[in-house]
């Protein structure tokens, strides 16, 4: 009987032991502390298939100031090209870097702002008249990683994303009119005040 007890009560301190030290399996449990009653399921991401829109006409480009660039250099998006992703949740959109000279370059490309990565679909010849050439492998790329003229990460910051998650096209449109809300608009599920 006594060693029926010694051992039912080291069993049960090996239980308590690995439960007081066991780790947050999910993010819910990382903010709060608490441990919910169901599993996360984590489906592994997969990028949808991507449709390259016509190139963006002269007059639906929407100047957007950048302080990663020279001052010879003016970004622009085609403001109608913007598009949210509901089943990957990349941004995709036209930009264009367009050079006090009068030539530019043009790609059509994607931001997944959870990883703070970009590619590029597509780009522009421009000779001897504006031709879209599809790119024939994206390659997803981080922004942290380039150096000068990194445009992508004031993109990211300032108009697409908030936090990991892509801003509303309100609020990108606001952002690009040079109203810029930098408060993540899912923050009331984070904070308990």
């Amino acid at each position: 009987m006594k060693r029926y007890f010694t051992a039912t009560c080291l069993v049960l301190l090996l239980f308590i032991a690995a439960c007081v030290t066991a780790k947050p399996t999910d993010r819910y449990e990382e903010i709060t502390g608490e441990q919910d009653d169901f599993d996360a399921i984590e489906k592994p991401w997969q990028e949808s298939e991507v449709q390259i829109p016509d190139l963006p006409a002269d007059d639906d480009w929407v100047i957007i100031p950048m302080d990663s660039l020279p001052a010879t250099q003016k970004l622009a998006l085609g403001k109608d090209s913007i598009r949210i992703d509901k089943q990957d949740w990349v941004v995709r959109y036209w930009l264009r870097i367009r050079s006090s000279a009068g030539g530019y370059n043009a790609s059509y490309q994607g931001m997944r702002c959870r990883t703070r990565q970009t590619v590029t679909y597509a780009h522009v010849q421009l000779q001897p008249e504006p031709t879209v050439i599809p790119v024939k492998k994206p390659v997803w790329t981080d922004i942290a990683g380039r150096r000068k003229g990194n445009y992508a990460h004031e993109l990211a910051h300032y108009i697409f994303c908030s936090g990991e998650v892509p801003r509303t096209p309100k609020q990108m449109q606001q952002a690009m009119d040079g109203i810029f809300e930098l408060t993540n608009p899912y923050q009331e599920y984070f904070d308990d005040y």
